[in-house]
């Protein structure tokens, strides 16, 4: 049984779409709810992320209205004019870095208004952004660095001890500050963004089902740009965020739920308030937060409400999360005018792939596939083979915001993805069908119901309240190799040779005094350079590389495993 796509013996009606016309700060229009014909118009070629971005400040422009709130956090707030101006100057310091298209970049900041121009930044060369939650032990972040093959973190000096387990590059923000605000503010030029074929917006890391096995442990899924672009579209149009909405964020979440909290803000024009560095809020704090900031659009589990007052006069749109929905909640939260949306899905679908209006009166389901988004009840054994009306089967979700794959696990990658049934678009490859590993079924109402988790299922389609990712458990399996078939595509190591991955260092391990840059080695009294990219011909893990005039001394845990590209260069 298919709902929401244009195949199949039955499909989802539309959900009604909202009665209130707020200005979303772009021209696009917001589409249709969701069911055939539902789907969001097809997304150009060079559809990324950060275009949507441009495209809102270009229209905040001509409504003389750029210097609007793009951000607000503890320390103050930043225009849209101000946060892309920082972005393209860290951007252009990126690629004077040899920071190209493609390449694995994790943000590890503590102050909220750095991460967010970073993630922007790391949009605008078209390098792949790897979300970390701040707030892991320093094993657990060292196996999200491993799962998602990340080859460089932004970071601070505070920080580098914390990376003295991975092996991956660091740029020292506060070290460079004074050098990335020499750059030119002036947008990137179309050769310098580089090209987002075939090359994923980001790298998720979430945690699998612990009962899976041998088939627990991490997982990382790779996004494109076209799936989050859909998703965003889609998403504005149905949630109807608007120039005056404040949507809360948590900044040290590390989840793709991230894009949520601030791509579909500013792709709204709406501004994104983020709380303080440190523990996260809960309950009475985050209450209080939410109504001194007046925030207006709220992102939250079950578990995120305990203890947060209901009363909050701003509070229009509450976006409800996760899988866990106690019927008595839309009840305590509901008010005249604030609408309760339930959002669910997974990693791999690109944040949500099926919402519901929640009402006190009407029992929680799943809801229906969000615009562009196709759901598909298949038989387990045979995925390829759609059940008839009324049959229950795998819930397998279809449309443009379906994920590349699972990085380094080409296995899981097949089984979990496989072709969508029904006619393909000529002269395009097959779209793909993500196996959730739920059992369901479509209702007569047109909704979908959860009934069980399918035996074997592992973590695909994992609990969206566990992403943030802990250590892997004892006995899991380690990330396969990263090579060319991988659909994040190949690591490229900064300072390693031909960009494959290198593991098994131990902390403290220094390269070879021959392979650092400009060293004599002695008996032949020629140099040698380190062999590999550009980068790796000025790189010294030991210190004795060339500098730049400026560069300050490097970081008393220098000369371990990562070269310190904020230092060394």
């Amino acid at each position: 049984m298919v709902a929401g796509a244009t195949h199949g013996v039955a499909s989802a009606h539309p959900v009604a779409p909202a009665t209130r016309r707020r200005w979303t700060g772009s021209r696009r229009r917001p589409g249709p709810g969701p069911g055939p014909g539902g789907g969001t118009p097809p997304a150009p070629t060079d559809e990324r992320i950060d275009r949507l971005f441009e495209r809102t400040c270009d229209e905040l422009r001509r409504h003389g209205r750029a210097t609007s709130n793009a951000v607000e956090t503890a320390d103050g707030p930043m225009s849209y004019v101000a946060l892309e101006t920082a972005a393209v100057r860290l951007a252009r310091y990126l690629r004077r870095r040899r920071i190209a298209a493609g390449d694995r970049v994790a943000v590890l900041l503590d102050r909220p208004e750095d991460a967010l121009v970073a993630q922007l930044a790391v949009a605008r060369i078209a390098a792949v952004w790897v979300p970390l939650d701040a707030r892991l032990p320093d094993v657990a972040l060292a196996a999200v660095l491993e799962a998602a093959g990340a080859g460089l973190v932004l970071t601070t000096t505070d920080a580098a001890a914390r990376l003295d387990r991975s092996d991956v590059d660091a740029i020292y923000l506060d070290r460079v500050r004074a050098r990335v605000e020499k750059e030119d503010a002036q947008r990137l030029t179309a050769a310098e963004r580089g090209s987002v074929a075939d090359k994923p917006a980001y790298v998720v890391v979430h945690a699998a089902d612990r009962s899976g096995g041998a088939h627990g442990g991490l997982r990382a899924t790779a996004v494109g740009h076209e799936a989050a672009a859909a998703f965003l579209r889609g998403a504005a149009g149905l949630l109807q965020i608007g120039a005056q909405d404040r949507v809360h964020h948590d900044p040290g979440a590390g989840s793709d739920l991230a894009i949520l909290e601030t791509w579909l803000a500013w792709s709204c024009g709406a501004t994104v308030v983020t709380a303080q560095a440190g523990p996260r809020l809960r309950g009475a704090e985050l209450g209080r937060h939410l109504r001194d900031q007046r925030v207006t659009v709220l992102r939250a589990s079950a578990e995120d409400l305990d203890g947060v007052e209901e009363t909050l006069p701003d509070l229009r749109l509450l976006l409800l999360s996760g899988t866990d929905r106690p019927q008595a909640l839309p009840a305590r939260w509901h008010r005249t005018g604030r609408r309760i949306v339930g959002l669910h899905g997974a990693p791999e679908t690109t944040v949500a792939s099926l919402g519901t209006e929640l009402r006190p009166d009407r029992p929680a389901t799943l809801g229906r596939p969000l615009p562009g988004y196709g759901v598909v009840i298949a038989d387990p054994a045979d995925p390829r083979r759609v059940l008839p009306a009324g049959g229950i089967g795998e819930i397998a979700i279809t449309g443009p915001g379906v994920a590349r794959g699972y990085v380094g696990r080409r296995d899981l990658t097949a089984e979990a993805f496989v072709p969508a049934p029904g006619p393909s678009t000529p002269g395009q490859a097959p779209g793909l069908m993500f196996r959730t590993g739920d059992l369901g079924r479509i209702t007569p109402a047109g909704d979908v119901e959860r009934i069980a988790r399918l035996d074997g299922a592992g973590g695909r389609g994992a609990d969206p309240a566990v992403r943030g990712a802990t250590a892997a458990p004892p006995g899991a399996p380690s990330v396969q190799p990263h090579d060319r078939d991988d659909p994040a595509g190949p690591v490229r190591r900064r300072g390693r040779a031909g960009g494959g991955r290198r593991g098994g260092r131990r902390p403290g391990w220094r390269r070879p005094g021959w392979r650092c840059p400009g060293r004599r080695v002695p008996g032949d009294g020629r140099r040698r350079r380190a062999r590999g990219d550009g980068a790796a011909s000025r790189t010294c893990c030991t210190g004795r590389g060339r500098r730049e005039p400026g560069d300050e001394a490097a970081p008393a845990s220098h000369g371990r495993s990562r070269t310190h590209l904020g230092t060394c260069l």
